[in-house]
């Protein structure tokens, strides 16, 4: 993200992204440490009071749905059980946004449309169906 636009982008994030730990809305907050005033800017949740990137709203519905449905749980020596849902969804819902930024379908402006497939994607892994296979060798 260019310096000069930081501002801008953090703004449009803090309208479609919420906090990936709690699902709440995000707010731009003013911090007094820096100098530069894009580095000023941060998006905060009130909630968790922490300084947060934010996730896709969509996202955040999809991974906590998916914790919730299938009791699906990555911190098990974690005895809170409130935070330990909170982590496993926010886990959860890094690696949806991965698979989604990997595949071209989100960015840190939102989703992407139409998709835009990743060049490096196009060299990891190659989908044929075995009648294609076959024509390709001359089988």
């Amino acid at each position: 993200m260019e310096q000069k636009n930081r501002t801008e982008v953090l703004k449009s994030r803090k309208f479609h992204c919420c906090c990936k730990y709690c699902g709440s809305d995000l707010e731009l907050q003013r911090l007094v440490f820096s100098e530069d005033d894009n580095a000023r800017a941060e998006l905060y949740c009130p909630i968790c009071e922490k300084l947060e990137f934010g996730v896709e709203k969509e996202i955040y519905a999809a991974a906590e749905y998916f914790v919730d449905e299938m009791e699906f749980q990555c911190y098990s020596d974690i005895e809170n059980i409130p935070q330990q849902r909170q982590m496993t969804i926010a886990k959860v819902v890094e690696i949806i946004s991965w698979g989604f930024v990997t595949l071209g379908y989100l960015s840190e402006t939102g989703f992407i449309y139409p998709v835009k497939t990743l060049e490096q994607l196009l060299h990891e892994w190659l989908n044929v169906k075995k009648e294609d296979l076959q024509l390709l060798i001359g089988e």
